[in-house]
């Protein structure tokens, strides 16, 4: 019995795309390069012991505020804001109401998630404004008010308490984990992989792709490997890479950005532009324009048949043709036009049993 590693040996060998080692254009689908910083752990040290975060009954002394205002200082520079606290914000992160000692890790977190999720719309309340920053995991409320001082946005963080359910008449900025809800966009979330998702600035067959986007074919338990279905850019396309679980968790996996089918306009390429540049095209949106069969709807089922009309009638190659009926049928799931995405899948399915047949 083949153990999973000899597995992905064996698998590595057949599919060389996928190869482990090194690469002077960056890693490829499948390959990771272990990075390990020798004095990250001397480092985190030093802050905790500076910050005192390993000591989670300690009342916070002035001096411990101090560091937390500093690196609230830090983040928020770049919003053209200055944090600061009252006399009452240090009297009340050490009162006893909060049930159990709010602690500086869990401020230098407040500071740390609110300004990843809320930043932007921090700095656009203006001076004046008013609002309660909430970490639902921690239970942590901490009102503000932000004044205009010297020509710059002052964060005057007016008190702190630990109280599940704060009740506010103003805005409250509430989050749980930023981090985690990054993560929920990955290609696995949850236990379970994505139908759609996108490989971020990986190899494929020797070549660098900013983007490929890909369907889910098939999962095998027994072996932990994913099959997908390249569906975009147009030169890959058809190609079945296969990805081990493990590797879709870790890497640079994507669950797909729909979000930008159907709502961001088709920039065309300018002359000297790269194929791939960010200042123009679209997702799903065919780099080659000549090759493009125009006129595609899913609006009404109606559309959807006579689309597949066109498509059939169009000229072009088998797998030209595949590619425009799964790019139309995607796009019609993510706008919840079932029945009209199902008029595309059973042609799909028809070009899948003929590429059989040419394969036999």
């Amino acid at each position: 019995m083949k153990t999973f590693l000899t597995y992905l040996d064996e698998n590595d060998a057949l599919n060389p795309m996928f190869s482990y080692g090194g690469s002077s254009t960056g890693p490829g689908m499948d390959q990771y390069v272990p990075v390990a910083d020798l004095n990250a752990k001397k480092q985190f040290l030093g802050t905790v012991k500076s910050l005192n975060l390993d000591g989670n009954n300690k009342k916070i002394k002035k001096s411990d505020l101090d560091q937390v205002e500093k690196y609230a200082d830090r983040i928020f520079a770049s919003l053209g804001i200055d944090v600061e606290f009252t006399r009452h914000f240090l009297d009340r992160v050490n009162d006893t109401r909060n049930q159990r000692q709010i602690t500086v890790a869990e401020l230098t977190r407040l500071f740390k998630q609110s300004f990843k999720k809320y930043g932007k719309k921090i700095a656009q309340l203006g001076p004046d404004a008013e609002a309660v920053i909430n970490d639902m995991k921690t239970d942590i409320n901490m009102p503000f008010v932000l004044n205009l001082k010297g020509g710059e946005l002052e964060l005057v963080a007016k008190t702190v308490m630990r109280k599940k359910d704060f009740k506010t008449s103003g805005p409250k900025m509430s989050f749980e984990n930023y981090i985690n809800e990054k993560r929920a966009k990955q290609a696995v979330s949850q236990g379970k992989v994505q139908k759609l998702v996108t490989a971020h600035g990986l190899k494929f067959k020797g070549k660098v792709y900013k983007e490929i986007d890909m369907e889910l074919v098939k999962i095998n338990n027994s072996t932990e490997m994913v099959t997908f279905n390249i569906i975009h850019p147009p030169e890959i396309f058809g190609n079945k890479p296969e990805i081990s679980f493990k590797a879709l968790k870790r890497g640079p996996f994507m669950a797909t950005d729909t979000s930008k089918i159907n709502e961001a306009p088709r920039i065309p390429r300018k002359k000297g532009q790269p194929a791939g540049s960010d200042s123009h095209s679209d997702l799903y949106t065919d780099e080659n324009p000549k090759g493009t069969i125009h006129g595609l709807k899913f609006a009404t089922v109606k559309d959807a048949k006579a689309s597949v009309s066109k498509i059939e009638g169009s000229g072009k190659k088998h797998a030209h043709k595949i590619q425009a009926a799964i790019a139309m049928e995607q796009r019609a799931k993510e706008m919840g036009k079932t029945a009209e995405a199902a008029v595309y899948r059973a042609y799909i399915e028809k070009m899948k049993k003929i590429t059989k047949e040419k394969g036999e």
